[in-house]
């Protein structure tokens, strides 16, 4: 009788567990895939500050996750960004956060995915703050090689279908 108890408690558990060690190694399997996606990027959006636009620049490093596809950590103008990336309907959708309470901010990337092309290019939108502390929605340009300003610019206003509006503020 005690063998018995003994059997089907690890029989019961065996059963319980084994979709949970089917998708662990799924999820291993997935971790060790090389992934175009993961690497360290240059980051180049638009700005507004005291009433005239600026490209800034920053970094970013984005690498497999845990609890999530992948996981972020942006570099912009002395902020530590950290976060989730998440790909839906062929879009790179990433959300984060300062690591600085004292300066709370949430910031949102969504970036075309299906036109990542053969130049190491990504074009999209940031939601967020600008640098006069506005809500603001503007382009942003992330590039594996450094560009300069001049040609940051460019490419912003090549991926803008209204390259004048590039950059939409919240106003009072």
């Amino acid at each position: 009788m005690k063998e018995l108890l003994i059997s089907s408690f690890f029989s019961a558990f065996i059963g319980f567990a084994f979709p949970y060690v089917i998708k662990f190694l799924i999820f291993l399997i997935k971790r060790r895939r090389r992934d175009n996606l993961c690497a360290s990027w240059y980051s180049y959006s638009l700005m507004k500050e005291k009433e005239s636009l600026r490209i800034l620049e920053g970094r970013i490093k984005i690498s497999k996750g845990v609890f999530s596809l992948y996981k972020s950590r942006i570099y912009e103008n002395g902020l530590l960004y950290k976060g989730t990336v998440s790909i839906e309907n062929n879009h790179i959708l990433m959300i984060q956060k300062t690591t600085i309470e004292s300066r709370s901010e949430t910031s949102c990337i969504r970036l075309d995915y299906s036109a990542y092309d053969m130049r190491h290019r990504l074009h999209g939108y940031w939601l967020s703050y600008d640098l006069d502390n506005h809500i603001s929605c503007a382009t942003i340009v992330l590039s594996r090689k450094k560009l300069t300003s001049e040609e940051a610019f460019m490419e912003m206003k090549i991926c803008s279908s209204n390259y004048k509006n590039m950059l939409l503020q919240l106003t009072n």
